[in-house]
């Protein structure tokens, strides 16, 4: 059942109820099932790889200027650099240990001279001569899903390791009074917090991104497990995920609209007049009830399968005590070897 015919549905259940007021009730009964949590649907699993540094030839540079000019080598370089999941526009540019850029367009027209564009004018004090070393790489990186949640666990492919993706507020505070610049470039530990995605044209705007850390400038190959909030119902075509049925979805749905019902009625009926809400609120109620746990039991083995995948890439597997009915995972996935 398409989400139209639900909200037809729903609007028929109330006299002369609005078909947009309808639509709105089924999107905000499916946003409360999705805030149940531990769905499979709500379970991804993905990864990407970070690029090597990116630091031949010179730069030159003007302050107060976004746009960064490189040399022949460094254009040579520049061009064959971008990957699949990590084009050059994607990643950051610093000189020595000063501020990190976001690098946000790249132009070729002169293949000699190619010209970066930074999210913001260059305001870091000029190198001497002015035109001097430079790294390009990516600490930076955005979530893989519109409406993420959390990550469950990020491994070291290359390294063989779990990555710790738990960082609070203390451990960031902490990382960024040890290492304020960032001038620690190895093997990264941790996923850090960082802020969202703002660079003008991004593909990714919008959403949060985490910071690799320490900096990443070789090439290495995450494997990631994440929950995000799943989809939403926009276009009168769009269905729902498995496990879940439309009559999970309407009842709800037919519960808050019965409220609204209810609460609209006119005062000025007579008693005993009209439908009796109250009576269809409590009976819509105990089907949702009844459907959620049908739900949970049909998807409890496709999240059982979701986990032992995710415990083939290494021992130990911290989402062991991953719940589904709650989406709780009660251990830290701490950077650790196995």
């Amino acid at each position: 059942m398409s989400f139209n015919d639900m909200a037809f549905e729903v609007s028929g259940s109330v006299p002369g109820l609005d078909i947009d007021l309808a639509k709105t009730k089924v999107r905000e009964a499916w946003h409360t099932v999705r805030k149940l949590r531990g769905w499979s649907f709500q379970l991804g699993s993905g990864g990407f790889s970070t690029p090597t540094q990116v630091n031949e030839g010179t730069v030159t540079l003007a302050f107060g200027s976004p746009t960064v000019v490189g040399d022949a080598t460094a254009s040579a370089q520049w061009a064959t650099a971008s990957i699949y999941g990590s084009l050059l526009s994607q990643r950051q540019f610093r000189v020595g240990g000063g501020t990190i850029y976001n690098i946000i367009a790249v132009d070729f027209t002169v293949p000699t001279a190619a010209v970066l564009t930074l999210d913001r004018p260059y305001t870091d004090p000029l190198p001497v001569p002015v035109g001097d070393s430079y790294l390009i790489y990516q600490p930076y990186w955005a979530t893989p899903a519109p409406g993420f949640i959390r990550w469950l666990a990020v491994r070291d492919m290359t390294n063989v390791r779990w990555l710790n993706v738990n960082a609070d507020y203390q451990q960031r505070r902490s990382t960024d009074m040890a290492d304020p610049q960032r001038q620690i470039y190895e093997n990264p530990l941790m996923l850090l917090p960082y802020q969202t995605d703002q660079r003008p044209g991004s593909s990714t705007l919008g959403r949060f991104q985490y910071e690799l850390y320490p900096g990443p400038i070789s090439q290495y190959a995450y494997q990631t497990w994440f929950m995000w909030e799943g989809p939403d119902l926009v276009n009168g075509s769009d269905t729902l995920p498995e496990p879940i049925t439309e009559k999970l979805v309407k009842n709800l749905a037919f519960v808050e609209t019965y409220k609204w019902a209810e609460g609209n009625k006119d005062p000025q009926n007579p008693r005993g007049t009209g439908a009796d809400f109250r009576f269809l609120i409590g009976a819509a109620q105990a089907i949702y009830d009844s459907e959620l746990k049908a739900c949970r039991v049909n998807d409890r083995e496709k999240v059982n399968m979701f986990n032992a995948t995710m415990t083939r890439v290494g021992s130990p597997a911290p989402f062991s005590t991953f719940n589904p009915a709650t989406g709780v995972l009660s251990v830290s996935n701490l950077a650790q070897t196995s």
